[in-house]
Parts: C-alpha cells; structure tokens; sequence
C-alpha cells in the first residue's frame, strides 16, 4: 500500500511539473509576443515621430514650441530664416525678444487667449536679428498646460506690396481730385483779392466804413482760413508715411474729407452733401489718414 501510494504521489508531482513547465512555456511566450507587439508598436511611434519631426524641418511656414514662460523648446529651419537667429540661438531665446515695442502688448494679450482658451490667430510687428522690422501672421494652439506649438508666415513683402498699391491709388485719386481742389481754392481766393483790392481803394479814397471794413475783414480771414483747410487736407492725404495712431475726432477727419471732394460731388455728379455730425462722438484710436482714404 505504501509502494503504491508513493507511486501516486510521484506521478503527481510529474503531472504537476509537466502542468507548470506547460504554464511557464506559454507565459514565456506570452512575453515575448508582448515584448515583440511592444518593439513595432516602439519603432511605428519612432518611425511616425521621425516623419513628423521631418515635415515640421521642412514646412515653409515657420514653426516654433515654447514652454508656458514663453521660452522657445523646439524651432525649425523656416523659424531660423524667418528671424534671422540660428537654432542654438534661438533655444535660449524668450518669445518676446523678438516682439517689436509697438505688438507687445497685443503679444501678451495673443499668447494669454492661447494659455486660457487654446487658441489664437493675429498680426504681430517682429523685429528681426538685422534690425529690419518684419510683420507676421502667428496661429497658435495649446498642446498641453506647459507646451504651446506656434505657425508662422512672414506677410512683410505682401504688405509692402500692399502700401505700393495704396500709394498708386492715392496719388490716381489725388489727380483727379485736382480740377476740383482748384475751383475749391479759387473761390474764396477771389473773394479775398476782390474784398483786398476794395479795400485799397476805399483807403486810398479816403472813404472807409468802419463797421464795412470790419465786415470785409472777417470775411477775408475766414476765407483765408478755408483756403488753409483745404491745402492741409490735400497734403495729409498726400503725405507717404507709415500709419501714425493718435486720438482722432471723427467729425473733424470727417469735415476735412469733405473738404477733398464736395464741389466734385456737386459738379461731376449733382450731390449736394447734408452733414449730421453728432457733437458729443468720443476720439477714436486710429490713423487719421487711413480713415480719409475710407
């Protein structure tokens, strides 16, 4: 009976070796099919992440990665052309080094609705590493709450192209304006050397009413003056220069305009113009030329 209850018991103890060597064959391979799945799911993540690395080099627009302090964590080779500044440079760099004074508030207020809202879009003043002052189109996106991924084109030859054209049109527009500015001027010009010559002669005459001397001068002045309205009209519309803006009352922008074109509208096209002004209008933060042209 004990020979054959250990019999029983050696043949259990096989069963159960064969059990687990049976077990840890399929566990092992188990792993290894894990270990295999893993490395092609590894080298796919690697081979995808190279691709990507690729397109983002070799993408025309200019393509940066700051951290949430605005430090620059990856740029390409379009960002290094776009600013002038090399790679090393520019990896130790602050987003706002490159900002012109005039966009770094509008920066601040871009790169904050990114932070909060994970996204913004908009034009910013940029100065390159030469000094010139450049003009970019920046769409920016959240990727995480530390990381932010910028797209960038550099729109400054477009906008020069641009202030040409404006420039043509103007000058187009300021000749054809011409036949009108002159009759404008001539009129109160004639009525300043007729009232002036009568003048003379009432003098010379000896025959001077105060109170029609006083009239014929308020009239001269005041003619003098319309005469100096319009000459600084035509040239603030004239003038080539960069956009200045200031605080600018509208109702004078407005009246000044008029001054430009009125009796063109009233001979070429038989427009009498009415003007409702209201009196109270706030100023208006613009350039006061730019707001003529419109």
């Amino acid at each position: 009976t004990s020979f054959t209850e250990m019999e029983q018991k050696i043949s259990q103890m096989l069963n159960d070796l064969i059990e687990s060597s049976e077990r840890n064959t399929l566990l092992v391979a188990q792993v290894q099919t894990e270990l295999s799945e893993r490395k092609q799911t590894e080298e796919a993540l690697r081979e995808n992440e190279e691709k990507f690395r690729s397109y983002v080099e070799f993408a025309p627009q200019g393509v940066f990665v700051a951290d949430r302090n605005g430090y620059y964590i990856e740029v390409n080779s379009a960002a290094c052309k776009i600013t002038g500044y090399s790679k090393e440079e520019l990896l130790l760099m602050n987003l706002m080094e490159l900002i012109a004074p005039e966009s770094l508030d509008f920066a601040g207020d871009h790169f904050n609705r990114v932070v909060n809202e994970g996204y913004a879009s908009g034009e910013l003043t940029l100065i390159h590493k030469d000094g010139s002052i450049r003009f970019w189109i920046v769409d920016a996106v959240r990727l995480s709450s530390d990381r932010f991924l910028g797209f960038v084109i550099d729109i400054t030859e477009r906008k020069d192209a641009e202030e040409i054209a404006v420039a043509s049109q103007k000058m187009a527009g300021i000749g054809g304006l011409a036949a009108g500015m002159a009759h404008e001027i001539n009129s109160p010009l004639q009525l300043v050397t007729g009232l002036s010559e009568r003048l003379t002669r009432d003098m010379n005459a000896d025959r001077i009413d105060k109170d029609q001397f006083l009239t014929d001068l308020d009239r001269i002045n005041k003619n003098g003056w319309r005469i100096a309205k319009i000459i600084r009209s035509l040239l603030a519309y004239s003038r080539q220069a960069s956009p200045e803006t200031a605080p600018q009352q509208l109702n004078d922008i407005i009246s000044g305009t008029l001054l430009l074109i009125e009796h063109q509208l009233k001979s070429w096209s038989n427009i009498s113009i009415e003007k409702e002004l209201a009196a109270d209008l706030p100023l208006v933060y613009c350039d006061s030329n730019s707001i003529t042209q419109v």
